[in-house]
């Protein structure tokens, strides 16, 4: 099964709907965006500069752009009813 194909069956099994184009879209675009988070930590670990810092908060801010963008996909269910952020 293709990782799209898993992807959109996730979406439908947690929105309980068909899962948008945008929402597909913005999907695939925050798994970029994770990985890329990743990679940063770990080179700001490595070799802690204000350039991999700033890459870093402007990759947190792209993704956190994205959980707003789409409450019903990145709702938590926590038991303190606590924010994602």
């Amino acid at each position: 099964m293709s990782a799209i194909r898993r992807m959109n069956e996730e979406l439908t099994e947690r929105l309980g709907r068909e899962p948008d184009i945008y929402e597909q879209i913005d999907m695939i675009i925050f798994a970029v965006v994770r990985e890329r988070l990743m990679e940063l930590a770990v080179i700001h670990q490595i070799d802690p500069t204000d350039l991999s810092q700033s890459q870093y908060n402007h990759a947190m801010k792209c993704a956190k752009e994205i959980q707003r963008r789409n409450p019903e996909i990145f709702s938590f269910d926590d038991s303190d009813g606590g924010d994602y952020e």
